[in-house]
């Protein structure tokens, strides 16, 4: 059973790199292990659509364990449209 939820970000500051990049290094620097298999998904025109990779982490007492998959999409894909704005009262073109 798992929650999405979604990263709000200015479109003209967001670089699918740039957050792959800061999510290794933070996984890096935390007590997690970040499973990430370069499987890149394109759209059938050959464009880059998104990337997906898993962060686990144990429980103090070694039965559980966190998971949480994180899907990151290029600029144009159209998965990068946040369709509850409105409830929000958010700008779209930001």
């Amino acid at each position: 059973m798992g929650t999405s939820a979604v990263i709000l970000t200015k479109k003209d500051k967001y670089s699918p790199e740039q957050l792959l990049a800061d999510i290794i290094v933070t996984a890096f620097h935390s007590d997690v292990a970040l499973y990430f298999y370069n499987n890149k998904t394109y759209t059938n025109e050959g464009t880059f659509q998104y990337t997906t990779l898993n962060i686990n982490r144990k429980s103090s007492t070694g039965d559980k364990e966190s998971s949480f998959i994180f899907h990151i999409h290029s600029i144009s894909s159209p998965s990068t449209e946040f369709y509850y704005h409105e409830d929000l009262g958010l700008d779209t073109s930001e």
